[in-house]
């Protein structure tokens, strides 16, 4: 469905995906108890690749992802944001400080050179 766009608008999507998240253990993540699965196998397997980030962005990726959780009685499931759920920043993320929500960690990560490395490399 978005494989013909750019990368951006693919990994904006790729965060919330119903599928990723149930995979990664992501709609349970909150504030209180953030769930690193997501954080990490999106920068590692999909954005920015092994040896860019460090485990301090992990769990700082994971507070910005927070507060998401799923529809399960949509059909199909639907992506829910509560932000109740959702930590309060700012958050440190590959050198970047700021109240992150999921799209603007996607927007900044998606933008950093080890980024277009890896996404090319993996193409």
């Amino acid at each position: 469905r978005l494989g013909g766009g750019d990368f951006r608008t693919l990994a904006r999507a790729m965060v919330v995906d119903p599928a990723l998240m149930v995979w990664l253990d992501a709609d349970g993540s909150t504030a209180k108890a953030p769930n690193e699965n997501l954080g990490r196998e999106f920068m590692e397997l999909f954005v920015l690749g092994v040896g860019n980030y460090s485990e301090t962005d992990v769990r700082q990726a994971a507070a910005a992802l927070t507060g998401w959780t799923l529809d399960r009685h949509a059909n199909p499931w639907k992506p829910v944001f509560r932000a109740a759920r959702h930590a309060k920043g700012p958050e440190t993320v590959v050198g970047k400080t700021a109240d992150f929500t999921a799209r603007s960690l996607v927007d900044h990560l998606v933008a950093l050179p080890a980024s277009h490395a890896h996404v090319a490399g993996r193409m």
